[in-house]
């Protein structure tokens, strides 16, 4: 039956149709809550990856401390090395539970996620949340955009390699061999009064993660979950996407959403170098040449993407 619906309905409409599938599972849930203080959820998707974290747990948990009585408590199983950052927050809101006959005795429900990909997100209400995240862990957000921020992709934690039940994040997925020349060119064509700031953020506090990208005005990385990061970014910021799978529609959604503007750079594959020159062409196009206190780029000589018999990889606006 969901096979014939996903072949019959186009993709707008299914997304619309998810998102009311969604809105549906919280109504039943703030209704249980008005007879029970202590509900136990269970995601409907795997959680433990820091996409999935946030649009597949925090997000529809956000929704539901919006609406439910207060004093309303959820129990969730501990999911791996998230678990602390979702207590982080929803403080007050959140019981971490996996001794199963205290499970047992608690009324369950399935929890819905909201994935962009799929589900039509309101961006009114991503804003809302966004708002919540900041306050909550006391993020600095400040007046202006300063940041320019390129992620280089680290090892990962040992968790996501031993143990996690989807093996494999960071730089096991992919990669930039030639990081450190890419973040070096990337440094050269920032001016004042940007900042670039190459971000390992593997190392970083989730507080850290949310202020580093509250205040970029620009945010350049492969395809992965440190792109999810986008969300805290403030609307008209902008996002520059390196991938081998263009195809891709996780982060241009959130763009979408977000109001970013959002461009992809194809890549060779998931551990290929960049093409330093050529990227840097692509950035001042790709990206505004006029930020929000100025000019960002500084000139740089233009490359052709056609010289040469070699084939370089090359942009796509999104």
């Amino acid at each position: 039956m969901r096979d014939s619906v996903k072949r019959l309905l186009p993709k707008p409409a299914l997304r619309h149709l998810r998102a009311a599938i969604a809105r549906h599972n919280h109504m039943k849930i703030r209704r249980k809550a008005v007879h029970h203080a202590c509900l136990f959820l269970e995601p409907e998707n795997v959680t433990e990856h820091y996409y999935h974290f946030l649009f597949d747990l925090c997000l529809p948990l956000w929704r539901l401390t919006e609406v439910v009585p207060l004093g309303t408590r959820f129990t969730l199983r501990s999911f791996g090395i998230l678990t602390d950052r979702l207590e982080a927050m929803f403080p007050g809101s959140v019981c971490i539970e996996d001794d199963p006959d205290r499970i047992e005795q608690l009324p369950r429900m399935p929890l819905s996620g909201m994935n962009p990909r799929f589900v039509e997100l309101d961006c009114y209400e991503v804003m809302r949340f966004r708002r919540h995240v900041l306050s909550t862990l006391g993020a600095n957000e400040t007046s202006e955009r300063m940041n320019v921020l390129l992620i280089e992709r680290a090892p990962p934690d040992p968790y996501f390699l031993l143990e996690a039940q989807k093996r494999g994040a960071g730089a096991s997925r992919r990669s930039i061999p030639n990081h450190s020349e890419l973040a070096a060119a990337v440094e050269s064509l920032v001016q004042p009064p940007y900042q670039f700031r190459n971000v390992r953020l593997e190392e970083c506090t989730l507080r850290e993660q949310v202020e580093l990208f509250a205040n970029a005005a620009v945010v350049i990385g492969q395809h992965g979950a440190g792109l999810a990061n986008s969300l805290w970014m403030r609307p008209g910021s902008e996002i520059v996407e390196l991938s081998n799978c263009p195809e891709l529609t996780h982060f241009p959604e959130i763009a979408r959403v977000m109001r970013h503007r959002h461009s992809v750079y194809r890549t060779d594959g998931p551990h290929a170098e960049v093409d330093v020159g050529h990227f840097l062409d692509y950035l001042k196009e790709a990206s505004p040449s006029r930020g929000f206190q100025g000019e960002i780029w500084r000139g740089h000589p233009a490359l052709s993407p056609s010289s040469g018999p070699g084939q370089r990889p090359h942009g796509i606006a999104g």
